[in-house]
């Protein structure tokens, strides 16, 4: 016999493109909004709060990748900018 499971509650987890696009859109504009610092220190918080769930092990090692990769990507925008800034200033050779 063949049961037919209920879809209610069934890929909720799951994103629409627009629904996507606009809580892209809406990432973008509080980034161009607040400073690099703040944006790092909440994705981090957000991090964090993450860890704090009972995720695989497979989401274990993407979220330790994904939080390597923002911390990789923040410093070297901030050596990236410290180099500029020391430029502009006649400190650079």
């Amino acid at each position: 016999m063949n049961y037919i499971e209920p879809t209610v509650g069934k890929e909720l987890d799951k994103e629409g493109n627009a629904d996507r696009q606009v809580r892209l859109n809406q990432m973008r504009a509080f980034q161009e909004t607040h400073s690099k610092e703040e944006v790092y220190q909440l994705k981090k918080e957000s991090l964090q709060e993450l860890k704090e769930l009972p995720l695989t092990e497979r989401g274990e090692q993407r979220l330790s990748q994904i939080e390597s990769k923002l911390d990789r990507e923040f410093h070297e925008e901030k050596e990236k900018e410290s180099t500029t800034s020391e430029m502009k200033n006649g400190k650079g050779e």
